[in-house]
């Protein structure tokens, strides 16, 4: 099948969809919803589940890559409806907080979600030992970091307690 992403980025109905194969990579190792999610195209999204949890040809799986490029509707779109891969993680233990950036307002919304569990997702360290809690602290926002404080996060279970702590 030749790839056309101009006809990818305008896919708004069930018929549409049906031209992809939606559970087979349709170019390189990408599937179809990534394009979607490329394309900020969450009407697509919505018309039916797709396999969000397998990864690109960068090892982005739909959370990771909605959160790298900062498409935050979409984001909060898979966090409601595929709450059983919120904690998935790539091969380089990045889970989709690695990706966001914690200056913003909505990395305070996600750390402010009840049906997220924070020490999941806050304490998972990567590949390079880092967690979301190091990279919140390193670079984060003092309004991020005070919410952490007000949301009552232990952070006695950081290992290498921050010295933002210690004062």
């Amino acid at each position: 099948m030749k790839l056309n992403l101009k006809d990818i980025s305008k896919i708004k109905s069930k018929k549409d969809l049906n031209k992809y194969d939606l559970d087979k990579p349709i170019f390189l190792e990408n599937y179809l919803f990534h394009y979607l999610i490329l394309f900020d195209n969450l009407k697509a999204l919505k018309l039916m589940k797709f396999p969000v949890y397998k990864t690109d040809v960068n090892n982005y799986n739909g959370f990771h890559l909605a959160a790298y490029n900062e498409l935050y509707n979409i984001l909060e779109y898979l966090i409601k409806d595929y709450p059983d891969y919120i904690y998935n993680v790539n091969s380089s233990y990045n889970n989709f907080l690695h990706y966001l950036d914690p200056t913003t307002e909505f990395y305070l919304k996600i750390l402010k979600n009840k049906s997220i569990d924070k020490n999941i997702i806050l304490y998972n360290l990567n590949n390079n030992n880092l967690s979301c809690l190091d990279l919140l602290f390193e670079f984060g926002s003092y309004k991020n970091i005070m919410e952490v404080i007000k949301l009552g996060i232990d952070i006695n279970n950081f290992e290498g307690q921050p010295s933002f702590f210690l004062i």
